[in-house]
């Protein structure tokens, strides 16, 4: 059984196996004009749950800071059927559900305080060497074998999003500089601000009147501090929009697909 809770989170009970659940109260700063938890503040959210938990299960930052290794994330997709709102309660179950090759697979599922389905996501993940910021094997400690996957919360693994020649012709419709407040502890741009940067993309472009209601997010370059970036946003299909970044010089830095629920 496993029992975990850590700051800005709460046990909520004890699960079996290699699951753990935490429990988040919703901020008035975590979030958006409907009220609702927004999609950044998510995105902490889990990404708080995921650190804690593999810290438990003894492949977190306590055991592989000292090693010089850290987990980063590659792809991560996200479908919720309601969101939170203020003072709500959020549950987060989380659990290392298989391993590629080299990533690891993290899934969540996501419920209200009375134990409501929210929705669910699942996450790739890469070890990498924190000096030289090139990949490693991941470490035997990790425990997941390739192709396990012994319950998943999505149907399918995050997606690749392609380069999409619509990106290509359109006009950047937003420009960012990273700036300290956009710096982890990992010493570049936290992933959750790129998912903050696509919601500010999608109403530069005139298409974020809808709220968002599931995000495919890739994670192609790190952004550090001083670096600026370019954005491009554009409508693929109803209810269906592309975002990417790009640095000056035209390198990806992340693409994502943002999927848009009926505006209430």
């Amino acid at each position: 059984m496993v029992d975990t809770a850590g700051p800005g989170a709460s046990a909520n009970g004890a699960l079996s196996g290699r699951h753990g659940r935490y429990r988040f109260e919703v901020r008035g700063n975590d979030t958006d004009r409907r009220d609702r938890l927004a999609p950044h503040a998510l995105f902490s959210m889990m990404q708080e749950a995921a650190s804690l938990h593999a810290e438990h299960l003894g492949f977190g930052a306590a055991q592989f800071d000292p090693q010089g290794i850290a987990w980063v994330l590659l792809r991560v997709s996200v479908r919720m059927d309601a969101f939170p709102s203020w003072k709500d309660a959020l549950d987060i179950e989380t659990w290392p559900s298989a391993r590629d090759r080299l990533y690891g697979i993290r899934d969540f599922r996501f419920r209200d305080g009375e134990g409501r389905p929210l929705g669910g996501a699942t996450s790739a993940w890469l070890v990498v060497d924190t000096a030289t910021r090139r990949p490693k094997r991941m470490p035997p400690e990790a425990g997941l074998q390739d192709g396990e996957s012994p319950e998943r919360a999505l149907p399918a693994e995050a997606p690749k999003v392609e380069a999409d020649p619509a990106l290509d012709a359109a006009a950047p419709v937003l420009r960012v500089a990273c700036r300290e407040s956009d710096i982890d502890r990992n010493r570049h741009v936290n992933n959750a601000r790129y998912v903050a940067w696509c919601v500010d993309a999608l109403q530069a472009a005139g298409l974020g009147d809808a709220p968002v209601a599931g995000l495919d997010m890739n994670y192609l370059s790190e952004l550090l501090l001083g670096d600026e970036a370019e954005l491009r946003a554009v409508a693929v299909a109803p209810g269906e929009v592309l975002v990417d970044g790009r640095r000056s010089d035209g390198e990806p830095v992340f693409r994502a697909r943002v999927l848009l629920a009926d505006a209430p």
